[in-house]
């Protein structure tokens, strides 16, 4: 299956989107065998080719920033108001919302600092981007 996977992956005539299905089955084959942390880059390799940014430093003041941030706009939105966001359709930003939640789990298996970041980033690409 790995095999196959990263023949898939390893393909250039495919778009990244393509490969989806392949990058998925890796990274749970991965989180299968007890190997969150290659699950964790894995999955952060391809939001950040994505577009969505899991930073590896400094993780403390930005968890610390992005929880402020994210209280004061909460605050801001009334429930009519998040009623109101756009149904997300970007099949991109879909896929980026579904790694984030897989990364969510990797991220608590293995008891790593990034679990509150894609918290956060999962907020922020609602935000930005619709329900």
């Amino acid at each position: 299956m790995e095999i196959s996977c990263k023949t898939i992956i390893n393909r250039t005539d495919s778009s990244l989107l393509d490969k989806r299905r392949a990058y998925n089955m890796l990274m749970d084959s991965l989180n299968a065998q007890d190997k969150q942390a290659q699950a964790i880059a894995l999955c952060c390799d391809i939001l950040d080719r994505l577009g969505v940014q899991i930073p590896k430093r400094w993780i403390f003041p930005r968890v610390v920033a992005g929880f402020m941030k994210a209280k004061m706009t909460l605050k801001r939105n009334t429930p009519s108001d998040v009623s109101s966001f756009g149904v997300l359709s970007d099949p991109e930003k879909l896929w980026a919302m579904a790694l984030l939640d897989h990364l969510f789990g990797f991220c608590y298996l293995a008891e790593s600092n990034l679990l509150p970041i894609a918290i956060l980033r999962s907020l922020q690409l609602t935000l930005e981007c619709g329900i």
